[in-house]
């Protein structure tokens, strides 16, 4: 059967990320071995194009992963990804599976509360009118914040590990080792806090995820940096102890390990070094 890479090949240049959204929910998979090769990035800034560390995190996954492919997300405010030299010689010449997909966040929230309610998540789980209210006032209220560039991300890489599932990491990540053999996870960056740098869930409709987007939109706030961001994963992480297993260095009232929806991986597992000590350790 086709890849995932085999299935993009088939979508004319002008597919979104709402299409292959569509795609994935039209052949419910569910966790596929497919997903456990799937990475997600999203851009939505880029006026100057991608830095130095982006390419060496694209490179990284690839190292790593021979067979990924990789969706690239990116809105109207990033350069036409295709024309980029650099990712251009990552996909033509060395052959990498990397699939461009531009994006309108408003579509890509309304469509993931479609499959919420088909996954049974709009009952009591996420609040649909307060998701379709969030939708209505993106254009014409948040993405005039200072802080919308970080927040859209923020809001993009619960929609598409909710969605479609797979692993979503941010353009600085960097690869030392491969993460085929763990799922469902998510890690922390201080003794506290759990970042959403990397998610990896190769299950669409996960319940962790579900709730983690009810936070989003329920305590949405565009004033304060991280607020939408890794606090979400950290807010939900302590309302909902039972969703975490049993062996996550985090609190947890769940005992059965067979029954849980996410593992939260000790600081070192994701994030060894901080974001702002690299150039001294790397250069």
């Amino acid at each position: 059967s086709l890849g995932i890479a085999g299935d993009a090949r088939l979508l004319s240049e002008t597919e979104t990320t709402s299409d292959i959204i569509h795609l994935h929910t039209e052949r419910q998979e569910k966790g596929t071995e497919r997903m456990n090769h799937l990475f997600h990035m999203v851009l939505t800034t880029g006026g100057k194009g991608l830095s130095l560390v982006n390419i060496r995190s694209i490179e990284s996954v690839f190292f790593h992963h021979p067979d990924a492919t990789l969706y690239m997300h990116y809105n109207k405010n990033a350069l036409p990804l295709e024309n980029n030299t650099q990712l251009k010689l990552l996909h033509d010449a060395e052959g990498h599976d990397i699939v461009f997909l531009p994006y309108d966040p408003t579509e890509v929230l309304r469509q993931t509360m479609r499959l919420a309610q088909l996954a049974g998540h709009t009952k009591d789980v996420i609040s649909l009118e307060g998701a379709q209210e969030f939708a209505g006032n993106i254009e014409t209220k948040y993405k005039n914040e200072e802080y919308w560039y970080a927040n859209e991300a923020d809001l993009m890489r619960l929609c598409l590990i909710y969605s479609i599932g797979g692993t979503y990491m941010d353009t600085d990540m960097i690869w030392i080792k491969p993460v085929n053999d763990m799922n469902n996870i998510v890690g922390k960056d201080t003794p506290d806090q759990i970042n959403n740098a990397l998610l990896r869930f190769t299950s669409p409709q996960n319940l962790f995820i579900a709730k983690a987007i009810n936070s989003f939109i329920s305590e949405y706030n565009g004033q304060i940096w991280g607020h939408n961001g890794p606090q979400v994963l950290s807010r939900s992480a302590r309302r909902h102890p039972e969703l975490l297993c049993h062996d996550s260095d985090f609190p947890t009232n769940n005992k059965v390990h067979d029954k849980c929806y996410v593992t939260v991986l000790k600081k070192d597992a994701f994030y060894p070094v901080r974001w702002n000590r690299w150039k001294n350790l790397c250069m």
